[in-house]
């Protein structure tokens, strides 16, 4: 494995179902996708991304998910720079 590539068994799974929900902002100059709850509570959340990067669609309905749950406001920034790791 090198630095640029993640072998294949490490990134096995599958993509979940659904239309995230949440909007893409700038915050601190990077994209962000932001999930808001309905109910807000004081507080907030940062979802470090994986290796699929920031708008990956799992990565997104899992913030969505946690502000629903929480009643936080999530964000998920892009620390990757629009590159995600190259999967081969």
């Amino acid at each position: 494995m090198t630095e640029s590539r993640v072998c294949p068994a490490c990134v096995t799974g599958f993509i979940h179902e659904g239309t995230p929900k949440g909007t893409v902002e700038t915050v601190s100059k990077l994209p962000t996708y932001v999930a808001k709850p309905a109910h807000r509570k004081r507080g907030i959340v940062i979802i470090i991304p994986d290796v699929f990067g920031w708008d990956f669609v799992n990565s997104r309905l899992l913030a969505d998910e946690y502000a629903e749950k929480s009643g936080l406001v999530v964000y998920l920034p892009d620390f990757m720079f629009g590159m995600p790791t190259a999967i081969h």
